[in-house]
């Protein structure tokens, strides 16, 4: 039996949807399926760094020498994997494929966002209908087995099997139009009906998202993944390296599964600590605290031009403090050389091993209160202040939801400067010193200090991918 074909297609607003696709990449690898990425813009380029892709450079979108994307031809960029963090045995025979994917732009203005976007939601219809199109034609010419999208509605399929990543089943609406959530959470499950699974990043029972995924319960496939994050710990396969997962019921010379039948996922209740709360961060638990190289490292990130404007507030309002930062600008397009500006390093990229180091380097992170940011935070278990895009309400909601549980503290982009950051940034040490309930994730923490863990997302993920590989019915 060949391996199984599967197709990510990440979302493309910001790095955030490509970089939680970066654990589900990995882990159909682990699985020893081929995968195949399409995505444009700085999620791709997430994509090509994220796994040291070597290659021909991708064609930016309408750019001469791109070919337009159609419903009969898809402009392909070959890339092979070099290193994956995988062992050999599990990405033995395996490409990685990345193909151009346009998506649909989206500008965060610095005023009226909300209603800006409400306009552009014909656009945004437009755009779905127009992804389908581009879709069949992947499929024509690159046979999948599996699609595997991340919010993108319109990447579904009459004869391959699809699933959709969200956390969003009940958007947050601002002011007034929060009374058309249920109705738009309506629409919603009404359009995850197309696909044949839909994954939530999350814990049933320990719900980062909040509110955001009421209503999960009404649809009729669905599964929590646990948080997906590119730091979270790598977990064994149980036929790495093997192209023919044992005990599967695919039948002999094929390759393509029927369409698997699906039901609701268990309950999945995180291991707490012994008092049985959310285990808390304190000053005993990071060794060598009083050594951290870096008092505060600021992440940037999201679409322009609200990802410059926190740049300059920091920047500005931080310059004469004299505390010890690093800002990491996330721009992926751009070399990751490091600048100096007084006690102030700054660097334009770092990709997940470096990340990862200057994190644990970091003893407090302030960064968007994005949901795969917010996933990065728990998984590695740092404290952080959350700053929410203005007028993006979804992170406006997780910002002040995060806050309310005490995981973390958190700062309107208006009342930002220095005196109030500084205030955050001591409520958190007031926070770790009083052991209050927060960022230590169950199994992050141990993960991330090197201490033995128990069964994280990357755990609930891996077994979600195995079920679907190893049998139709998974």
């Amino acid at each position: 039996m060949g391996k199984l074909s599967v197709l990510v297609c990440p979302m493309d607003w910001g790095l955030g949807h490509a970089s939680r696709c970066v654990p589900v990449i990995k882990a159909f690898l682990r699985a020893g399926c081929r995968v195949i990425v399409a995505c444009s813009g700085p999620g791709a380029e997430l994509i090509k760094k994220e796994f040291k892709l070597s290659g021909p450079d991708q064609p930016a979108e309408g750019s001469a020498g791109s070919e337009e994307l159609t419903g009969k031809t898809a402009c392909a960029a070959n890339f092979v994997v070099r290193n994956t963090g995988l062992t050999e045995d599990a990405i033995s025979n395996n490409r990685l494929q990345l193909l151009p994917f346009p998506g649909f732009s989206v500008s965060y203005s610095r005023r009226y966002l909300f209603i800006r976007l409400l306009f552009r939601i014909p656009a945004f219809l437009y755009h779905t209908v127009r992804e389908k199109k581009i879709l069949r034609g992947l499929v024509e010419k690159f046979k999948p087995d599996l699609i595997v999208s991340d919010n993108r509605y319109g990447l579904t399929h009459k004869s391959v099997p699809s699933v959709l990543i969200t956390h969003q089943i009940r958007p947050a609406l601002p002011g007034w139009l929060r009374m058309l959530e249920g109705p738009l959470s309506l629409v919603i499950r009404h359009r995850l009906k197309a696909f044949d699974q839909c994954w939530i990043p999350d814990f049933r029972d320990a719900s980062a998202a909040g509110r955001l995924i009421r209503g999960w319960e009404k649809i009729p496939a669905v599964y929590f993944t646990g948080w997906l994050s590119r730091f979270s710990p790598a977990v064994p396969s149980a036929f790495s390296g093997s192209s023919v997962p044992p005990g599967s019921s695919v039948p002999p010379g094929s390759s393509v599964p029927p369409r698997f039948s699906v039901h609701p996922g268990p309950s999945v209740t995180p291991r707490f600590s012994a008092a049985g709360e959310f285990p808390f961060y304190c000053k005993s638990a990071d060794p060598g605290e009083s050594s951290f190289r870096y008092r505060v490292m600021v992440i940037l990130s999201g679409p322009e031009p609200q990802r410059s404007m926190l740049e300059e507030i920091i920047i500005e309002s931080m310059g004469g403090t004299g505390m010890r930062m690093l800002i990491v600008r996330g721009l992926p397009f751009g070399s990751p050389e490091r600048g100096k500006r007084g006690e102030m390093e700054i660097v334009t990229y770092l990709n997940s091993d470096d990340m990862l180091k200057a994190l644990r380097e970091s003893e407090v992170i302030v960064c968007r209160s994005g949901y795969s940011s917010v996933m990065d935070l728990l998984t590695t278990g740092k404290r952080a202040v959350l700053i929410p895009t203005p007028g993006q309400t979804e992170q406006e909601y997780l910002g002040h939801w995060l806050e309310s549980k005490g995981w973390f503290r958190m700062i309107r982009q208006k009342d930002l400067d220095a005196e109030m950051l500084m205030k955050r940034i001591r409520d958190t040490d007031r926070d770790a010193g009083q052991g209050k309930p927060a960022v230590r994730h169950f199994a992050g923490h141990r993960y991330f200090f090197g201490m033995p863990g128990c069964p994280a997302g990357s755990d609930l993920l891996q077994e979600r991918v195995e079920k679907i590989v190893r049998s139709p019915g998974g």
